[in-house]
């Protein structure tokens, strides 16, 4: 189970880091999975596109923050 959660690492950084310089349109699944070291099957078995990939990029996030939140409120 560790090696996908690193695979969904691989390929969620990988698109934060392709999105930095590219324009969204020119970032497809081929290029992220290049990027990530990859390959396209891996991505589809997680995502079905470069947006739903974002969208749990954003997840994490709330995530992190939300966890974070509650350690502050628990002083």
């Amino acid at each position: 189970m560790a090696a996908r959660a690193t695979s969904k690492e691989k390929i969620r950084s990988s698109l934060l880091k392709l999105a930095s310089t590219k324009a969204r349109d020119e970032i497809g699944l081929e290029t992220i999975a290049k990027q990530a070291g990859v390959s396209i099957g891996d991505i589809t078995s997680y995502y079905s596109s470069s947006q739903d990939i974002l969208w749990d990029c954003v997840a994490s996030l709330d995530e992190e923050n939300l966890s974070a939140s509650e350690f502050s409120q628990q002083d």
